[in-house]
Protein backbone atom coordinates (compact mmCIF):
# COMPACT_ATOMS: atom_id res chain seq x y z
CA UNK A 1 0.00 0.00 0.00
CA UNK A 2 1.19 3.48 -0.83
CA UNK A 3 -0.06 6.34 1.30
CA UNK A 4 1.16 8.77 -1.36
CA UNK A 5 -1.00 7.16 -4.06
CA UNK A 6 -4.04 7.17 -1.77
CA UNK A 7 -3.53 10.87 -0.98
CA UNK A 8 -3.07 11.61 -4.70
CA UNK A 9 -6.35 9.81 -5.46
CA UNK A 10 -8.26 11.54 -2.64
CA UNK A 11 -6.94 14.92 -3.83
CA UNK A 12 -8.07 14.16 -7.38
CA UNK A 13 -11.54 13.10 -6.19
CA UNK A 14 -12.01 16.48 -4.50
CA UNK A 15 -12.20 18.05 -7.97
CA UNK A 16 -15.68 18.52 -9.40
CA UNK A 17 -16.19 15.66 -11.84
CA UNK A 18 -19.04 13.53 -13.09
CA UNK A 19 -17.53 10.34 -11.69
CA UNK A 20 -20.08 8.05 -10.06
CA UNK A 21 -19.63 7.03 -6.40
CA UNK A 22 -18.92 3.38 -7.27
CA UNK A 23 -16.29 4.45 -9.80
CA UNK A 24 -14.65 6.60 -7.11
CA UNK A 25 -14.43 3.50 -4.91
CA UNK A 26 -12.77 1.58 -7.75
CA UNK A 27 -10.11 4.30 -8.03
CA UNK A 28 -9.52 4.15 -4.27
CA UNK A 29 -9.29 0.33 -4.29
CA UNK A 30 -6.66 0.46 -7.04
CA UNK A 31 -4.75 3.19 -5.18
CA UNK A 32 -4.83 1.12 -1.99
CA UNK A 33 -3.34 -1.95 -3.68
CA UNK A 34 -0.89 -0.19 -6.03
CA UNK A 35 2.78 0.34 -5.24
CA UNK A 36 4.89 3.39 -6.02
CA UNK A 37 7.77 1.29 -7.32
CA UNK A 38 7.80 -1.76 -9.62
CA UNK A 39 7.48 -5.09 -7.80
CA UNK A 40 7.69 -8.49 -9.43
CA UNK A 41 5.79 -8.44 -12.70
CA UNK A 42 3.87 -5.28 -11.79
CA UNK A 43 4.98 -1.85 -12.91
CA UNK A 44 4.73 1.20 -10.68
CA UNK A 45 1.12 2.28 -9.98
CA UNK A 46 -0.19 -1.19 -10.86
CA UNK A 47 -2.17 -3.69 -8.78
CA UNK A 48 -3.86 -7.05 -9.23
CA UNK A 49 -7.36 -7.43 -7.82
CA UNK A 50 -9.87 -10.22 -8.46
CA UNK A 51 -13.37 -9.35 -9.65
CA UNK A 52 -14.89 -10.79 -6.46
CA UNK A 53 -12.57 -8.74 -4.25
CA UNK A 54 -13.24 -5.55 -6.23
CA UNK A 55 -17.00 -6.18 -6.07
CA UNK A 56 -16.85 -6.53 -2.28
CA UNK A 57 -14.80 -3.33 -1.92
CA UNK A 58 -17.14 -1.34 -4.15
CA UNK A 59 -20.36 -2.93 -2.89
CA UNK A 60 -21.71 -4.21 -6.20
CA UNK A 61 -22.20 -7.52 -7.98
CA UNK A 62 -19.17 -8.71 -9.99
CA UNK A 63 -21.26 -8.58 -13.19
CA UNK A 64 -21.69 -4.80 -12.88
CA UNK A 65 -17.97 -4.02 -12.63
CA UNK A 66 -17.51 -3.78 -16.42
CA UNK A 67 -20.07 -0.97 -16.52
CA UNK A 68 -18.11 0.90 -13.83
CA UNK A 69 -14.81 0.41 -15.67
CA UNK A 70 -16.39 1.70 -18.88
CA UNK A 71 -17.76 4.71 -16.98
CA UNK A 72 -14.22 5.59 -15.90
CA UNK A 73 -12.76 4.95 -19.37
CA UNK A 74 -15.38 7.23 -20.95
CA UNK A 75 -14.05 9.99 -18.71
CA UNK A 76 -10.43 9.40 -19.68
CA UNK A 77 -9.59 7.26 -16.64
CA UNK A 78 -8.91 3.74 -17.94
CA UNK A 79 -7.83 1.68 -14.94
CA UNK A 80 -7.58 -1.76 -16.59
CA UNK A 81 -4.39 -2.95 -18.24
CA UNK A 82 -5.08 -4.87 -21.48
CA UNK A 83 -3.91 -8.50 -21.60
CA UNK A 84 -4.28 -8.79 -25.39
CA UNK A 85 -4.35 -6.17 -28.14
CA UNK A 86 -7.76 -6.87 -29.72
CA UNK A 87 -10.42 -9.54 -29.79
CA UNK A 88 -12.26 -10.69 -32.92
CA UNK A 89 -14.59 -7.67 -32.74
CA UNK A 90 -11.70 -5.19 -32.53
CA UNK A 91 -12.07 -4.47 -28.78
CA UNK A 92 -9.31 -4.43 -26.17
CA UNK A 93 -9.19 -7.53 -23.93
CA UNK A 94 -8.79 -6.76 -20.23
CA UNK A 95 -9.72 -10.03 -18.53
CA UNK A 96 -10.39 -13.70 -18.98
CA UNK A 97 -11.92 -16.39 -16.81
CA UNK A 98 -9.64 -17.55 -14.04
CA UNK A 99 -7.25 -14.62 -14.29
CA UNK A 100 -6.80 -11.70 -11.95
CA UNK A 101 -7.25 -8.31 -13.60
CA UNK A 102 -4.28 -5.97 -13.59
CA UNK A 103 -5.15 -2.36 -12.84
CA UNK A 104 -3.09 0.78 -13.23
CA UNK A 105 -3.79 3.99 -11.37
CA UNK A 106 -4.16 6.79 -13.95
CA UNK A 107 -1.87 9.81 -13.99
CA UNK A 108 -4.14 12.41 -12.40
CA UNK A 109 -1.71 15.27 -13.14
CA UNK A 110 -2.30 14.87 -16.88
CA UNK A 111 -6.05 14.34 -16.50
CA UNK A 112 -8.35 16.52 -18.51
CA UNK A 113 -12.02 16.00 -17.77
CA UNK A 114 -13.88 14.44 -20.68
CA UNK A 115 -17.59 15.19 -20.46
CA UNK A 116 -19.86 12.74 -22.19
CA UNK A 117 -22.23 14.18 -24.74
CA UNK A 118 -25.82 13.98 -23.60
CA UNK A 119 -28.36 12.45 -25.92
CA UNK A 120 -31.08 14.78 -27.12
CA UNK A 121 -34.43 14.26 -25.48
CA UNK A 122 -36.35 15.05 -22.36
CA UNK A 123 -34.92 12.30 -20.17
CA UNK A 124 -37.54 9.72 -21.13
CA UNK A 125 -35.46 7.93 -23.75
CA UNK A 126 -36.43 4.48 -22.51
CA UNK A 127 -40.10 5.28 -21.80
CA UNK A 128 -41.32 4.17 -25.23
CA UNK A 129 -39.42 0.90 -25.06
CA UNK A 130 -40.69 0.18 -21.55
CA UNK A 131 -44.26 0.91 -22.65
CA UNK A 132 -43.92 -1.47 -25.62
CA UNK A 133 -42.55 -4.18 -23.30
CA UNK A 134 -45.60 -3.79 -21.06
CA UNK A 135 -47.92 -3.95 -24.11
CA UNK A 136 -49.01 -0.30 -23.80
CA UNK A 137 -49.09 1.65 -27.06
Amino acid sequence: MSARLLIETFTFLKRPTSIQPTARLVLLAVAEEARERPRGQLAARQARITADEMAVRVGVEPASLTKIYRHLAARGLEVRVPIAPLDGAGRMVFARNGATTTFELPDFDGYRHVERKKRPGNGTAGAGRRARERGVS
